[in-house]
Protein backbone atom coordinates (compact mmCIF):
# COMPACT_ATOMS: atom_id res chain seq x y z
CA UNK A 1 0.00 0.00 0.00
CA UNK A 2 2.86 2.37 0.84
CA UNK A 3 4.44 1.74 -2.60
CA UNK A 4 1.15 2.55 -4.36
CA UNK A 5 0.75 5.77 -2.40
CA UNK A 6 4.36 6.77 -3.14
CA UNK A 7 3.82 6.05 -6.82
CA UNK A 8 0.61 8.12 -6.93
CA UNK A 9 2.27 11.08 -5.21
CA UNK A 10 5.25 10.90 -7.61
CA UNK A 11 2.90 10.72 -10.60
CA UNK A 12 0.88 13.68 -9.30
CA UNK A 13 4.03 15.80 -8.84
CA UNK A 14 5.31 14.84 -12.30
CA UNK A 15 2.04 15.84 -13.99
CA UNK A 16 2.03 19.26 -12.35
CA UNK A 17 5.76 19.84 -12.81
CA UNK A 18 5.85 19.00 -16.51
CA UNK A 19 2.21 19.30 -17.54
CA UNK A 20 2.40 23.09 -17.68
CA UNK A 21 5.00 22.89 -20.45
CA UNK A 22 2.32 21.73 -22.89
CA UNK A 23 0.13 24.74 -22.11
CA UNK A 24 2.95 27.30 -22.12
CA UNK A 25 3.29 27.43 -25.92
CA UNK A 26 3.90 30.92 -27.25
CA UNK A 27 1.13 32.68 -29.12
CA UNK A 28 2.09 33.97 -32.54
CA UNK A 29 0.82 37.55 -32.82
CA UNK A 30 -0.05 38.57 -36.40
CA UNK A 31 -0.42 42.18 -37.56
CA UNK A 32 -2.60 43.29 -40.47
CA UNK A 33 -4.33 46.43 -41.64
CA UNK A 34 -7.35 47.07 -43.81
CA UNK A 35 -10.86 48.45 -43.91
CA UNK A 36 -13.57 47.51 -41.39
CA UNK A 37 -16.24 45.71 -43.43
CA UNK A 38 -18.66 44.70 -40.63
CA UNK A 39 -19.17 45.29 -36.91
CA UNK A 40 -21.21 42.86 -34.80
CA UNK A 41 -21.39 44.59 -31.41
CA UNK A 42 -23.77 42.03 -29.85
CA UNK A 43 -21.50 39.16 -30.94
CA UNK A 44 -18.31 41.09 -29.99
CA UNK A 45 -16.85 40.56 -33.45
CA UNK A 46 -15.78 42.63 -36.43
CA UNK A 47 -14.57 41.90 -39.95
CA UNK A 48 -11.77 43.41 -42.03
CA UNK A 49 -10.93 43.35 -45.72
CA UNK A 50 -7.16 43.53 -46.09
CA UNK A 51 -4.66 43.30 -48.91
CA UNK A 52 -2.69 40.58 -47.11
CA UNK A 53 -5.59 38.15 -46.62
CA UNK A 54 -8.13 37.22 -49.28
CA UNK A 55 -11.76 38.16 -48.75
CA UNK A 56 -13.21 39.26 -45.46
CA UNK A 57 -11.92 37.90 -42.15
CA UNK A 58 -13.77 38.04 -38.81
CA UNK A 59 -12.08 38.62 -35.45
CA UNK A 60 -13.34 38.10 -31.89
CA UNK A 61 -13.11 40.95 -29.36
CA UNK A 62 -12.51 39.97 -25.71
CA UNK A 63 -12.34 41.88 -22.45
CA UNK A 64 -8.58 42.26 -22.91
CA UNK A 65 -8.77 43.63 -26.48
CA UNK A 66 -7.42 47.20 -26.63
CA UNK A 67 -9.43 49.38 -29.01
CA UNK A 68 -7.98 52.83 -29.70
CA UNK A 69 -8.25 55.76 -32.09
CA UNK A 70 -5.60 58.46 -31.99
CA UNK A 71 -4.32 57.07 -28.70
CA UNK A 72 -7.76 57.36 -27.05
CA UNK A 73 -9.55 54.25 -25.73
CA UNK A 74 -12.70 53.33 -27.64
CA UNK A 75 -15.42 50.69 -27.49
CA UNK A 76 -16.40 48.25 -30.24
CA UNK A 77 -19.59 50.30 -30.70
CA UNK A 78 -17.36 53.25 -31.79
CA UNK A 79 -15.95 51.23 -34.70
CA UNK A 80 -17.73 51.91 -38.00
CA UNK A 81 -17.83 50.17 -41.38
CA UNK A 82 -15.29 51.82 -43.67
CA UNK A 83 -12.86 52.78 -40.87
CA UNK A 84 -9.21 52.10 -41.66
CA UNK A 85 -7.72 49.88 -38.98
CA UNK A 86 -4.54 48.11 -37.91
CA UNK A 87 -4.95 45.04 -35.73
CA UNK A 88 -2.95 42.43 -33.88
CA UNK A 89 -4.48 38.99 -33.39
CA UNK A 90 -3.71 35.44 -32.36
CA UNK A 91 -5.25 32.25 -33.66
CA UNK A 92 -6.93 29.88 -31.21
CA UNK A 93 -8.55 26.47 -31.47
CA UNK A 94 -6.42 25.20 -34.36
CA UNK A 95 -6.91 28.43 -36.32
CA UNK A 96 -10.71 28.38 -36.21
CA UNK A 97 -10.96 31.54 -34.10
CA UNK A 98 -8.96 34.74 -34.42
CA UNK A 99 -8.78 36.68 -31.17
CA UNK A 100 -8.08 40.40 -31.57
CA UNK A 101 -5.43 41.66 -29.15
CA UNK A 102 -5.52 45.27 -30.33
CA UNK A 103 -7.55 47.33 -32.80
CA UNK A 104 -6.29 50.79 -33.77
CA UNK A 105 -8.63 52.93 -35.85
CA UNK A 106 -6.73 55.27 -38.17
Amino acid sequence: MKKVLTFLIAAFITVFAFGGVVFAAEEKVVQISGDISAVYVNLTKFSIKSQSEPGETTYKVTGSTKITSGGVSKALSDVKVGDKAAIEYVEKYQGRTRICKSLDIK
